[in-house]
């Protein structure tokens, strides 16, 4: 996610000092003169601070109205001087955040920040879109889904439907292959493909596309709910299991996976060569050329689905062609 500070006190930087070093943000500084001109370029889900200190009133209501009118962007408010008057009335215009004179600086974590972009998405998905652009924002965020249901039996060959769409590829190929020989490789890979059928068979998934070392996963997806996020969740903390009793080369697996709610054409097994999809073309994408070794991604269609109790142990990781992604936090990753 990019995160743009507008300011004019020099020592701003010190307040994002935790932020910035988690590099898990694009994090960017310019003068609060700059604010309209930058905001105009800045992608869609960028999250923009802005620092009221020593500007005037009427200057603040002005850029506070402006920033309130958005609803492709999250904002919140600078104000270490405390001199903004009615803290309530910023998040009645939308608002995600406001970082007071009373704010300990070591409580501005990512931790505290997650917690804000989820407050904004919220609060953001419950207000009323007005502009054309804003329009087209939501319905970029939120398309049009042809729901699939929840099992199988409506879903016919040929026709587009609005699925789960999982991926997962094994890691470090080449270094597989020289631990368990070539002439293994492929038994190692089919074992793979086998336990992730027999988990996903459970929650109705289906493997829809097969890789040299992984494969595509389509679940029904009725609108609802996202089993399939507890199910990578386990996929990601059983590893060594996994690794141990159901491949059983003596080493541990590494593995990413990348989750999405997309629209395909659907067609069985085999048949599926010259589909034209983004969906598809957005999760080779991301498991293929973002995603880092041993790890779990959803894309922001996702976010709404995620568990409540496993909300935490999810952190922003940017934003990859036009989507927010979050990724799971790792087992010896600390929470900040």
């Amino acid at each position: 996610m990019d995160l743009l500070v507008f300011s004019n006190n020099k020592d701003i930087k010190k307040l994002f000092s935790k932020i910035e070093k988690s590099k898990q943000f694009t994090l960017q500084f310019f003068p609060c003169s700059e604010i309209k001109k930058s905001i105009k370029a800045a992608s869609v889900g960028t999250f923009i601070y802005y620092d009221v200190t020593n500007q005037s009133e009427i200057e603040i209501n002005k850029i506070v109205k402006y920033l309130a009118g958005f609803r492709s962007y999250q904002y919140g408010i600078i104000d270490l001087k405390g001199i903004y008057r009615d803290i309530a009335d910023l998040f009645h215009n939308n608002a995600s955040d406001y970082i007071g004179k009373l704010m300990p600086k070591d409580k501005l974590t990512v931790k505290r920040f997650q917690g804000v972009i989820n407050f904004g998405i919220e609060t953001l998905s419950r207000g009323k879109v007005e502009t054309e652009k804003e329009v087209a924002v939501a319905q970029e965020a939120k398309p049009e889904y042809i729901l699939s249901g929840n099992d199988w039996k409506n879903i016919k060959t040929g026709n587009e439907y609005s699925f789960t769409i999982l991926f997962i590829e094994i890691d470090n190929m080449g270094k597989m292959k020289k631990i368990v020989g070539a002439e293994h490789l492929n038994t190692l890979v089919q074992k793979f493909l086998d336990y992730i059928a027999s988990v996903i068979t459970q929650i109705n998934g289906k493997i829809w596309m097969i890789m040299e070392d992984g494969c595509v996963v389509l679940f029904p997806f009725d609108g609802k709910r996202c089993n399939a996020i507890l199910t990578c969740f386990r996929l990601m903390l059983d590893r060594t299991i996994i690794s141990a009793e159901d491949i059983a080369f003596n080493t541990l697996l590494s593995y990413r996976i990348a989750l999405h709610v997309g629209n395909t054409l659907y067609r069985k097994q085999g048949d599926t060569g010259d589909i034209v999809s983004d969906s598809i073309n957005s999760i080779f994408h991301l498991g293929q050329k973002y995603a880092e070794p041993g790890n779990f991604y959803v894309t922001q269609d996702v976010f709404s689905f995620i568990p409540k109790g496993l909300s935490d142990y999810f952190v922003p990781a940017g934003t990859y062609e036009g989507r927010r992604i979050m990724r799971m936090r790792t087992i010896e990753e600390p929470e900040t």
